[in-house]
């Protein structure tokens, strides 16, 4: 990229980078939606959340501007490309000057917050009768709801 990554217009660009291109959906969906998403969710389901996790809810897809959004399917098929996009995951966010320090507890919450975000999105997908979002619907859910990883208990509770 060279110098080509400016800051504050990247971070306006990337939240117009459309989500879920790959799955037949009714609505328009984007990063923004998303990122605005998972940090109403935090403020609802955190006793005292950090500025920290807030900042990281905001910005943890900041990368996708250069990148795009790549299907969890994708980097599941390819390790080379799993590693390849964080390799320039971790070049956009140093360029960007996104620097997120989460302790591990704050990790588990992030990580719950872009599931069950993603979640709500496809429930209500498919209750407006999108019946082509139901595998990844009932995936996020099961990970949100599975007792063997690190959902916090409110967000387990509220799902």
């Amino acid at each position: 990229m060279n110098g080509v990554i400016e800051p504050v217009l990247s971070f306006l660009e990337a939240g117009r980078v459309r989500r879920c291109h790959i799955m037949d959906i009714q609505r328009h969906y984007d990063v923004a939606q998303h990122s605005w998403g998972m940090a109403v969710l935090l403020r609802m389901l955190h006793p005292n959340p950090s500025m920290e996790l807030l900042w990281a809810c905001l910005a943890h897809d900041i990368h996708e501007r250069y990148t795009g959004d790549v299907p969890w399917t994708a980097k599941a098929m390819s390790p080379d490309l799993r590693d390849g996009l964080q390799i320039a995951t971790d070049y956009v966010e140093r360029q960007m000057g996104v620097e997120i320090d989460l302790n591990p507890e704050e990790e588990a919450w992030l990580k719950a917050l872009d599931m069950l975000e993603f979640y709500l999105f496809c429930d209500l997908e498919f209750n407006m009768g999108n019946r082509t979002v139901e595998k990844p619907r009932m995936t996020a859910y099961r990970y949100l709801t599975s007792n063997d990883r690190a959902v916090p208990d409110e967000v387990r509770g509220f799902v």
